[in-house]
């Protein structure tokens, strides 16, 4: 099995937007669901050498106000940045989560492994707007 596209949603699902960057490295879906859900989903570890480099970059990198410490590597996947510093998912990011906010709608994050490491960051970074954080078999976040 390709895993790249046997498992992750090959086709997508109506109402289902991917935000691919970096040749699949990196990956977050999002989807409103009916009235009153917002989903925003991290894809976990795949098989590219790219990706065991963000997980076994475990180097400190503050977040927020900087009181939080998270692994940089994680925070490279919930951001969109490769292995880099370019956080090319965080405009959509914030334009999802600032829409479904202004109609009311609940906001939920999941992922597994490297995604639940990324959709944690999140739940931190976007307490203001309580969501459900929903991890599996997360790796080691904060």
């Amino acid at each position: 099995i390709d895993r790249n596209n046997a498992i992750y949603w090959e086709p997508v699902p109506e109402g289902v937007t991917i935000h691919d960057y970096h040749n699949s490295l990196d990956r977050m879906y999002t989807e409103e669901w009916g009235d009153d859900i917002c989903m925003v989903t991290w894809m976990g570890t795949n098989t590219t050498d790219g990706d065991w480099d963000q997980n076994l970059n475990t180097a400190a990198k503050p977040i927020g106000d900087g009181d939080c410490v998270v692994q940089e590597g994680l925070y490279q996947a919930y951001s969109g940045s490769g292995n880099g510093d370019s956080r090319e998912f965080l405009p959509d990011l914030e334009a999802f989560v600032t829409s479904c906010s202004d109609k009311g709608k609940q906001l939920v994050l999941t992922g597994h492994s490297q995604g639940g490491g990324s959709a944690g960051i999140a739940s931190l970074l976007l307490a203001e707007y309580n969501p459900i954080t929903i991890l599996f078999g997360n790796a080691q976040w904060i």
